[in-house]
């Protein structure tokens, strides 16, 4: 803190990084975590909205700046990677008139900002003619305005049409379990205050994640032994699920179809 002071922070898909500053902001009693933070993640999104990939990796490549796949995911040789591709970016951002951070802002238009940033799987569910309505109104914006790669839908406009809903909390893919592992336990209830139910699905389910989001077994039954704790503190109700799409073995046949098209605006269906 002494160090950084109150300088803007740089990192790559900066959520993963400052929710483990914030975390030990509260950990030691440290105050409220209120620095800027630029996530070149998401500048490259913003820049380069032609391009499928924004990996470190692939923007290192589209940058020219040197990056050897060996010393990848250490700390300081990621760091220093990031640095010069920021610099370019930030050379990039001032060749087209932005001349502060809080001109990024303007990057993006508001109208296409279901474009960027991660989207979460949800369920939702209905419980009477009112709702069933309302779900028709939000899958019809999903597939028109909000059409990006996939349908996709703004959590405001799930708000504002919730009467007569019930809304899950999904599977993996989901914004309590990818939250679960990095947040504080204050900070994941936030999370899954939005939610009427939770959803956790059996170990099996979760299998292709270790190794890899998770090191081993052990660590993802702790991620979903927390997800389950806070949510019963928070009054939600957990409801153990089988992440199940599809009933009859003809229906798969129809998924693998509609998962293996190329998405509109180029690119692959994200499963």
């Amino acid at each position: 803190m002494d160090w950084y002071q109150d300088l803007p922070l740089v990192a790559h898909n900066a959520k993963f990084d400052t929710s483990f500053i914030k975390m030990a902001y509260q950990k030691y009693n440290l105050g409220e975590f209120k620095n800027c933070v630029l996530d070149t993640l998401e500048l490259s999104r913003a820049l380069d909205k032609g391009e499928a990939r924004h990996s470190l990796s692939a923007i290192t490549k589209r940058y020219n700046v040197t990056f050897d796949e060996e010393g990848h995911h250490r700390a300081n040789y990621d760091a220093e990677g990031t640095a010069y591709v920021l610099a370019k970016m930030l050379k990039k951002c001032m060749d087209n008139n932005f001349k502060t951070i809080k001109d990024l802002n303007n990057l993006v238009p508001k109208d296409e900002i279901h474009k960027y940033g991660r989207a979460h799987h949800i369920n939702i569910l209905t419980l009477n003619r009112e709702g069933l309505k309302n779900l028709f109104t939000i899958v019809s914006l999903a597939n028109t305005v909000y059409l990006y790669k996939t349908p996709r839908i703004l959590r405001s406009e799930i708000e504002k049409y919730r009467k007569g809903l019930l809304i899950g909390s999904g599977c993996y893919e989901s914004e309590v379990f990818t939250q679960a592992s990095t947040k504080s336990d204050e900070e994941l209830t936030n999370i899954i205050n939005f939610y009427d139910y939770v959803e956790v699905q059996p170990v099996d389910e979760y299998c292709h994640l270790v190794p890899g989001v998770f090191q081993n077994e052990a660590e993802l039954i702790q991620n979903i032994e927390k997800v389950i704790r806070v949510s019963e503190a928070a009054g939600k109700i957990v409801v153990a699920t089988g992440d199940v799409h599809h009933l009859r073995k003809e229906d798969k046949i129809y998924r693998e179809i509609i998962i293996n098209q190329k998405v509109p605006g180029r690119g692959r269906h994200p499963l």
